[in-house]
């Protein structure tokens, strides 16, 4: 299926809870596996998009698990795209950043890890829906698929 000049190559749909993470690590890895994407590719994107979700969960859902997050996934010649959204109410686009690296404490290093293993991230507010959309892409060439 071809949508604006990327292929889609999966929508996910899980809830706003820890443990459903697994799952979407395990149904990523295999589409991004699926795309070409080589496997040190793919943990870094992994461990960058479960970043994502436990901010959704922990910060924008403030815990409330009755909430989905939906993420879809693209990829074109330039790379995957992923989009993730979720219906919270609109967060404060200008206090997203990282902390310090030299604030030594467990926790709080999500938008880092997003920032470093991503090429590009864009968070802003959905307009069709309330929530928040956060855009992400690997800018690498995945390889020709032999499925």
């Amino acid at each position: 299926m071809q949508v604006g000049g990327c292929e889609l190559l999966h929508e996910l749909a899980f809830e706003a809870r820890a443990s459903a993470l697994g799952e979407m690590r395990r149904q990523v890895t295999e589409i991004l596996a699926q795309a070409g994407c080589a496997k040190g590719e793919i943990q870094s994107i992994v461990i960058a998009l479960n970043e994502a979700c436990m901010n959704i969960i922990q910060h924008a859902y403030g815990g409330d698990s009755s909430k989905p997050i939906r993420m879809h996934i693209e990829v074109n010649d330039k790379g995957v795209h992923f989009e993730l959204l979720d219906c919270a109410a609109p967060i404060d686009l200008a206090r997203v950043r990282g902390r310090s690296l030299q604030d030594l404490r467990p926790g709080g290093l999500g938008v880092n890890f997003i920032a470093q293993l991503m090429h590009d991230v864009q968070y802003s507010h959905r307009t069709e829906n309330a929530g928040n959309c956060l855009r992400m892409a690997w800018k690498g060439r995945p390889r020709a698929s032999d499925a």
